[in-house]
Parts: structure tokens; sequence; C-alpha cells
């Protein structure tokens, strides 16, 4: 194949920070003539696979450095043409190349985790805009780590016993499993369920739960992504975050979900501010008819909100004067869970 002039890519580095073989990293050639490593650049491709034809074959990117530090990178088996000029990659730029390669594995265990069943490679590679290729080293490299695993019959996958593993140290150092008693109990004496929550970009994630024994009571279980605006948790982030009018800002269109949904930003501001000044939040089926919750931030150094703790339960048990009632409660276990966690960290 004849040789192909290229665009400057950025990140190719000469060597790799991640010298760990199941990430398919190249060892170097010589000085003169050395192909890079795999890593990841912003279209998702690896260093090397260079994609001429995104239906096609691959052909191999290489690179050449001369006498003066100039790097030439060239497609095929012939000395190439020169496409940059910049000096050989640092110690530093070699270390964020493999950075990229650690964060792409991390987004997949993120798709994993978030996933309602098993994920197959193509599924995985359009989420995160990677080739297949691509996606099926990172998966293969953390099967054999044991953070993936594999269904034989299917050939999709999911979150293996290390990744569990590793979830459970991180409650018990992080202090969630200090803080479970604390909603237990909170539960128990309200009778309701209880959530603590902690933010996800406009989101609120929820990160633990205790159910309700009422027949009657909302669920909502761990890992559910719910939106700040709406919901007693998320106003409680939000109302303790900082600066409110550039937190509404950043939150664009309200969407409405029930007739109680507010959707004014300006009326939602007024709500944080109210929030702000009584310490906790409260929500009257904006988000789910006929549900109703009480929260209060999960305080961090500076007073900003890290998580907020709720309770939630059907609105015709939670009329205003229980509401006046679990507010300072709620406030009250929320400074309880403060004290439980680790010195030094936040949530």
């Amino acid at each position: 194949m004849a040789d192909v002039p290229l665009p400057v890519l950025a990140n190719i580095p000469g060597t790799s920070s991640v010298p760990d073989a199941a990430f398919d990293a190249t060892e170097n050639r010589p000085a003169t003539t050395r192909e890079p490593p795999l890593h990841f650049g912003a279209d998702g491709l690896g260093a090397g696979d260079i994609d001429e034809n995104r239906g096609g074959n691959r052909s191999r990117l290489r690179e050449r450095i001369d006498p003066l530090g100039r790097v030439f990178h060239y497609v095929g088996r012939g000395e190439g043409v020169r496409t940059a000029e910049h000096p050989a990659p640092s110690a530093q730029n070699r270390q964020v190349a493999g950075t990229q390669t650690i964060t792409r594995a991390l987004s997949v265990l993120r798709v994993l985790r978030d996933a309602e069943g098993d994920v197959g490679v193509t599924e995985m590679a359009h989420a995160l805009d990677l080739h297949s290729s691509t996606t099926h080293r990172i998966v293969r490299a953390l099967v054999v780590a044991g953070y993936v695993v594999q269904n034989k019959e299917t050939e999709r996958y999911r979150l293996g016993l290390e990744a569990f593993l590793l979830g459970r140290a991180a409650g018990q150092t992080l202090g969630f499993d200090a803080a479970m008693p604390l909603l237990d109990g909170l539960a128990e004496e309200t009778g309701e369920s209880v959530n603590l929550v902690v933010r996800d970009g406009d989101h609120a994630l929820v990160l633990l739960r205790v159910e309700s024994k009422q027949p009657l009571r909302f669920s909502q279980p761990t890992g559910t992504r719910i939106p700040l605006y709406c919901t007693s948790t998320g106003k409680a982030l939000l109302a303790f975050a900082g600066d409110l009018n550039a937190e509404v800002a950043r939150l664009g269109e309200l969407e409405r979900l029930t007739p109680a949904t507010i959707t004014s930003p300006r009326d939602l501001l007024r709500d944080l501010e109210e929030i702000r000044s009584r310490g906790f939040s409260i929500n009257r089926g904006e988000r789910v008819p006929g549900v109703c919750g009480v929260a209060a931030p999960v305080l961090g150094s500076g007073g900003v909100a890290t998580a907020a703790l709720a309770v939630q339960g059907p609105e015709i048990r939670m009329p205003d004067d229980r509401i006046a009632e679990l507010g300072p409660l709620v406030m009250e276990v929320a400074r309880a869970v403060v004290a439980s966690l680790p010195a030094g960290y936040e949530i």
C-alpha cells in the first residue's frame, strides 16, 4: 500500500505508561522507527489503528524520529511522508495517553453499572462512541482482571466479582456501612422509605435505600438517577450547592412531569431560597403524582451539600402538620450522617 499523508494527530506517544499486556500495548521499536502503543485519541481509535475505511481493513500508523527529534507519521511499510514536525513526546504526554486508556476502561465499567441487563460489545461501543475493536480489547482486559464476566451462551457482559468486592470495600471505607443504621432508624421511626443520594451532574443518584414496611409505599431502588429540580433530595442538593442563580441557569429547560412540577426558573429559585432558609426541602407530587418527600442536605466543608437524605411516602400519609415534624427530624439525622463519615473525606 502506498504511503498516505495524514493530518496531525494529538497525543500519539512513543511509549506507554500502561505496561499491562492486557491493554495490548505494543513493545517499542528501535529509536529510528517505532510503532506507537495502544492509547485512545479523541475519536476513540487506538494509535496504530488509524481507520482508512470505517467499514474495511485497518492500516497501522507508524512513527519515525529523525536525529533532530522531529516526528514523522506514516501508514504502510515505507519510510512515509512527513505529516507533523514537533519534539519527541515527553514523559508527561506519555502519562496522559496512559490515563486515556484507563478512562476508557472506567467508562466501560460505568456502562455496565448503569445497564439493566447484560450488554454486548457493539452496544458499549455505541454508548461510548468508540470502535468495536477498541471496546472489545478493553472488555477482554477487564474480563482477565475479573471486573467483567461474559455469558458464554450470549457472549454478552456484566460486572464481575472484582467489581462487587471493590464496591463493598468503598462502601465500608467511605462510611456508608456506618450510615446505614441511621437510615434504618429513621425509617423505623417514621414508617416511611428513606433515601441517601449524591449529585450526578443535573441528576441525583440514589446511593442508599431503606424501604418502608407499609404495603403502600414508593419504591426507588439504589442506582436510580432522578432529576434535581423536581425531587426533595435534588432540591436540597441545589439549595446548598453555592450560587443559586448559577445552579438554576445550568439546569436549562424545566420539563413538566406532573401538574405540580415547577417549570419556571424564577419560581424554582424562590423555592430554593426558602429551602436554604428553613434547612429542608419539600416535594409534593412534583415528579410522581401522589408522592411526597422531605429532604435535608448532608453538608460538607464550606456548607456545600455533598449528599441529601430524604423521607418519602404517599401524600395521604404526609399532611402539612406531619411534614413540619419530619423536617427537623430529617435534618438531625443528616447531621448524624455527616458525623459518621470518615474525617477529611466527602461523599
